[in-house]
């Protein structure tokens, strides 16, 4: 409905405090600002707030491919990361 702006739950697009503030942002341009952005814009990001915390942005490799796009993946041994070298955690998968 026009004039009617839904954040943060109960739209639907992330239950993250930074995303509740992102909607913050798109509304607040769209009315006072002139800046037309919409939710629609957000390029999708993740953090999983574990040991060691794990973050993605954008799609998934298995989207990539079926969309048919060129891809680029990038991918470190945990042998290459520091935190995991300075405490001795350097066993499991590549990340």
């Amino acid at each position: 409905m026009p004039g009617i702006w839904a954040l943060g739950d109960c739209n639907g697009r992330g239950k993250f405090t930074h995303t509740f503030y992102n909607d913050f942002e798109v509304v607040a341009g769209n009315l006072f600002d002139d800046d037309p952005r919409s939710v629609g814009d957000r390029i999708l990001c993740y953090g999983l707030f574990v040991d060691p915390p794990l973050g993605r942005v954008g799609l998934t490799e298995q989207q990539v491919r079926e969309s048919k796009r060129k891809i680029l993946i990038g991918k470190r041994m945990m042998t290459s990361v520091g935190r995991a070298r300075e405490r001795s955690e350097t066993n499991g998968d590549i990340v």
